[in-house]
């Protein structure tokens, strides 16, 4: 019998012990993880955390940082949120990572990530919130010397590129004006030699204007415009290009532009002869353009009337790894391409207050969206717009 009851004691201490050696195992794992992990009380007060998170809000222990309330891990600011986020947590049962702007005891502010899971009682009621702080200072600063690094790169791409095409240039103007010299007895060679460092002149000229577009522009001159008037100037690059068609697509009530229409031509131009290049066979580029209603704000556009113009082509397409690159100023897929088109292009339809989107798939083709701001005292009477 006296075997019986030992045997019936240890089966009692065996759960009791298991239980205690898992605490302990969550325990450990609590106080050396290096993220902040905290507990939190339904009415948002600090019931535990882990000596990280003492350490990274410059608490001098747990005694000095337990029963204050989670929204002074904050600015004062981000309160606000982090009173909604934790309520919003009770609802939901977890929330995911989001940015703060921790702040130390001290007062000093750094930029944290905070996730959490509600947990409930038998009857189902709010308990606490386990809470899980990451200190982003180390990433924001890697972030930002990647941004730092990429910004010099494209500037150095920028640079290497205006100087290559402008000393090409210099040297034809210069190569000409010299054999222009040395046929002073033969005026036909003269003239010939001086339309050849015209038309390096114009060059020039023409690369400069594309630099001032992308890098200031200056403020466009906008006015009520139909489209079909801006498009006018794209028989020019018909004529240069008889392989490729350029197909316009509107329909009869399209709404005014509000733009500086030789600004936005040259826009189209760029795109369609984009396109056209894209086409090595020949075939149709369309240009299509329809009204556009945004009834929210769609960054970096705010709610209102637009005309979306879409320039479509079945070329080569861009590979996906070149995607995010392509509005970089001297980044171009093609040998004998300079690279500002996009970047004239995206630089344009930013300060005229629209969007740009490009969508491509290579072997099949690419198509570029831009939204451009509609002249309001256009907007049809007779019906709701399209798009």
């Amino acid at each position: 019998m006296q075997d019986d009851l030992h045997h019936e004691h240890g089966e009692v201490r065996a759960p009791e012990e298991a239980l205690r050696a898992s605490e302990q195992r969550l325990r450990a794992v609590f106080d050396t993880v290096a993220d902040g992990i905290l507990i939190l009380g339904a009415d948002g007060t600090i019931l535990d955390a882990n000596p990280a998170l003492v350490e990274m809000f410059g608490y001098g222990g747990l005694e000095d940082l337990c029963s204050r309330r989670a929204r002074t891990l904050v600015a004062p600011a981000e309160r606000e949120r982090l009173v909604a986020d934790f309520l919003r947590v009770f609802v939901v049962g977890r929330v995911p990572a989001t940015t703060y702007l921790g702040a130390r005891k001290d007062g000093t502010t750094f930029p944290v990530s905070l996730s959490g899971a509600a947990l409930f009682d038998r009857e189902g009621r709010p308990d606490c919130v386990v809470g899980i702080v990451r200190d982003e200072t180390l990433a924001r600063r890697a972030e930002e010397e990647r941004l730092r690094s990429s910004r010099l790169e494209s500037i150095g791409h920028l640079a290497g590129g205006i100087a290559h095409d402008f000393n090409n240039l210099l040297a034809a103007i210069m190569g000409n004006l010299s054999l222009a010299r040395l046929c002073a007895d033969h005026p036909e060679r003269v003239q010939e030699r001086l339309d050849m460092a015209d038309q390096a002149l114009q060059r020039a000229t023409e690369l400069t204007q594309g630099l001032l577009t992308f890098a200031r522009g200056g403020a466009p001159a906008v006015r009520p415009v139909a489209l079909e008037d801006v498009v006018s100037g794209l028989d020019a690059l018909q004529s240069r290009s008889p392989a490729a068609r350029i197909e316009i697509r509107s329909p009869p009530d399209l709404w005014l532009l509000t733009c500086d229409p030789v600004q936005v031509a040259r826009v189209l131009q760029n795109l369609v002869l984009n396109a056209d290049q894209a086409m090595l066979g020949g075939g149709t580029v369309v240009l299509e353009a329809t009204n556009v209603l945004l009834e929210e704000a769609c960054d970096p556009c705010p709610a209102g009337r637009y005309v979306q113009v879409e320039v479509r082509d079945t070329g080569v397409g861009i590979p996906p790894e070149d995607l995010p690159r392509i509005f970089d100023p001297y980044f171009t897929t093609r040998p004998e391409g300079m690279g500002l088109g996009l970047a004239v292009v995206h630089s344009i339809v930013s300060r005229h207050g629209g969007r740009i989107h490009v969508r491509s798939e290579v072997g099949s083709g690419t198509a570029v969206t831009i939204l451009l701001p509609a002249a309001t005292a256009s907007v049809p009477t007779d019906g709701p717009p399209n798009g």
